[in-house]
């Protein structure tokens, strides 16, 4: 019997560990002429547990699709590439499955606000060049870009939980028509607020699919 207890008092407590515990998410995008990569990491207890590399975004005009060649990597282990294809019809197919998770559940945003409420975000850098040709063009097109990123960035500092100073960087290339980004920014968020919003949102979105869309 006492064995029994112990056992149930160990499973609670690394219930408890877990539920407290937070994950750290690391995302690092770039795009250029040689490289275009997309990258996420994620952290539990400072230790990798998963690793995602998007090293390849190409568009196939003809087919009318987005080809994507990923690599996942699970507890530092390397793993195998795989090339995937999301045509218009697939992309068009996600958000209507999404409309109808924000049509059927009455607190959809309250729950998504409350999910952001409990992230934390550091590390925020955003660094950019472009050119249109033209430097008129140009400098207007830089001022605009400035200006979104301070808009979103208020956004996310009056909805989450903190947010380090961001630093936004972006570089007028006056001679040609050039585009190159550099973001990375670090996600972190316990892991109970999360399970806990997203079990009432697919709860209340479960039992409005049996009954049948509206």
């Amino acid at each position: 019997m006492v064995w029994v207890i112990s056992i149930l008092i160990i499973i609670c407590l690394i219930i408890s560990v877990i539920w407290l515990s937070k994950l750290t998410v690391d995302i690092y995008f770039t795009y250029a002429e040689e490289q275009k990569d997309l990258i996420f990491t994620v952290s539990w207890f400072g230790m990798r547990i998963f690793k995602r590399i998007i090293p390849l975004i190409e568009l196939n005009l003809e087919e009318g699709a987005l080809e994507v060649l990923e690599k996942d990597d699970p507890l530092a282990v390397e793993g195998r590439e795989k090339r995937k294809k999301f045509t218009l019809q697939d992309m068009k197919n996600q958000l209507e499955d999404v409309n109808k998770l924000i049509r059927t559940t009455t607190d959809f945003f309250p729950q998504v606000k409350r999910i952001l409420s409990t992230f934390e975000i550091r590390n925020l850098e955003c660094s950019s060049s472009i050119g249109l040709g033209r430097a008129d063009h140009t400098a207007i097109l830089i001022g605009q870009i400035y200006s979104i990123q301070a808009v979103i960035y208020q956004i996310l500092a009056s909805n989450i939980k903190k947010a380090s100073t961001p630093l936004f960087q972006n570089h007028a290339v006056y001679s040609r028509e050039y585009f190159e980004i550099d973001f990375n920014c670090i996600l972190s968020f316990k892991i109970g607020d999360i399970m806990r919003s997203a079990f009432k949102i697919m709860k209340q979105y479960q039992k409005v699919k049996k009954v049948g869309f509206e």
